[in-house]
């Protein structure tokens, strides 16, 4: 893979569940750029951008070597999960509705609001993968070409018998905004407290007790 992608970009999804001795090899490629293939003694180099993604928040998981994750996250990008990004949900659920759609044969299928507003409610432990799940799900199983509520399987979470109330939604859309935008000022300021409530234009008694009110971790951004 590493020699195919020289000159290029290599992706390495949940980077955590390599074997530990992949993950050794991998550590020395990325001190050396040199790799050999299977059974030869000659040195080979590749010229390749590292693109790693995992769900850990640190590296202290058991999974991943220490020295591997800070050898990797020279560059971090945190993207927030999908509960704290519920603007997102309808236009990814209709990406991955048109999507699997066009695959089961079924164009007219479409999201009824009544389901997009489910959609948002739920806390999705599984982020986006859960979501490209349940669509995928919905479209094979549900006999009309409107995907309603009831075509929704959410595990862990029974659909609301009533609607949101205006009220309710605007509190959990803004709280989730509220968090979002903290945390995305503490990440570019590597957890200044002052410099973060600069770049918001808030005083930094109002930016604190927001810190406080979502119980964010400052020091998670600090280096």
């Amino acid at each position: 893979m590493l020699e195919q992608a020289d000159g290029g970009t290599i992706f390495l999804d949940e980077v955590d569940s390599l074997a530990p001795l992949v993950q050794v090899k991998l550590l020395r490629f990325l001190q050396e750029g040199e790799y050999r293939h299977l059974g030869s003694p000659d040195i080979r180099k590749a010229d390749v951008r590292v693109v790693a993604a995992t769900n850990m928040t640190d590296g202290k998981a058991e999974r991943l070597r220490a020295d591997l994750y800070y050898r990797l996250s020279t560059v971090t990008i945190e993207i927030p999960p999908l509960r704290e990004r519920v603007d997102d949900i309808p236009e990814l659920a209709t990406h991955f509705l048109r999507r699997f759609a066009a695959l089961e044969r079924r164009p007219d299928c479409s999201l009824t609001p009544e389901s997009v507003a489910s959609l948002q409610r739920h806390r999705w432990p599984g982020n986006v993968r859960e979501l490209e799940h349940v669509i995928r799900r919905a479209v094979i199983l549900a006999e009309g070409d409107a995907i309603a509520p009831s075509d929704l399987e959410l595990p862990g979470e029974a659909l609301a018998t009533e609607p949101e109330s205006f009220g309710a939604a605007k509190r959990r859309v803004v709280d989730a905004f509220e968090k979002s935008f903290i945390e995305r000022m503490l990440s570019q300021t590597s957890g200044n407290i002052s410099q973060a409530a600069d770049l918001a234009h808030k005083n930094r008694r109002a930016f604190w007790e927001l810190i406080r009110k979502h119980q964010i971790d400052v020091d998670r951004f600090r280096a």
